[in-house]
């Protein structure tokens, strides 16, 4: 598949540079994502207040000051964590791009990550395979379900029934609790929720990473 022009093992000074400052980028990532959960948390109960209070005045025959938090809060922590999914679907996929064209450069490969097929982890493992590095299954389990969660917030709105993953995000959604209580087919990614992802995925990026040498 992916045909070798240069047989040498040996890198320059470049590649090693190169090299180098993937494994930087990948820590400044995750660093930065962490980061953006961290704010959040610290900040989500006097956000919430501040709008509670607006959404009293406008509306105080429809709310309670303890209602009024609920929903915002609730509509808040919904908001972040769907973008949050997104956003760490999005800076996966550049890493491995980022991983393909590292391999590329080493191995004077010809053809490059945009050239392949499939979903951005599947293009990773494709690379990897040409160097004999093999991955089961489960090594990159949570990294496909965020590629699924991340389809049915961008193209479904977070409507499970019209996901083309429907079977597995109900199954997945009641056993991690990843919906609205009372609206098992909406997606709600708890903040919780997106810590719990972004630790597994970059557990798994870390070992995809690790094997490629």
């Amino acid at each position: 598949l992916l045909i070798n022009r240069n047989k040498t093992n040996r890198l320059t000074n470049y590649e090693r540079e190169y090299m180098n400052e993937i494994v930087m980028h990948k820590e400044v990532v995750f660093m930065m994502l962490e980061s953006i959960l961290e704010t959040y948390e610290s900040n989500r109960s006097e956000i919430s207040k501040k709008q509670a209070q607006i959404l009293l005045k406008k509306e105080p025959e429809f709310y309670t000051e303890e209602s009024a938090y609920k929903d915002i809060l609730d509509e808040l922590d919904d908001f972040i964590g769907r973008s949050f999914t997104v956003q760490l679907s999005d800076k996966i996929e550049y890493l491995f791009r980022q991983l393909c064209n590292e391999i590329q450069e080493k191995n004077k490969f010809i053809l490059s990550y945009s050239d392949l097929n499939g979903k951005p982890i599947e293009k990773a493992l494709k690379y990897c395979m040409q160097l004999n590095i093999r991955f089961t299954k489960a090594e990159f389990q949570e990294i496909e379900l965020l590629d699924k969660l991340r389809n049915c917030i961008v193209h479904a709105d977070g409507n499970i029934l019209e996901s083309k993953d429907t079977i597995i995000l109900n199954k997945i959604s009641k056993d991690r609790k990843l919906h609205f209580n009372g609206f098992e087919n909406t997606l709600y990614i708890s903040i919780d929720n997106c810590r719990r992802i972004l630790i597994s995925c970059k557990q798994e990026v870390e070992a995809i990473f690790s094997k490629r040498g």
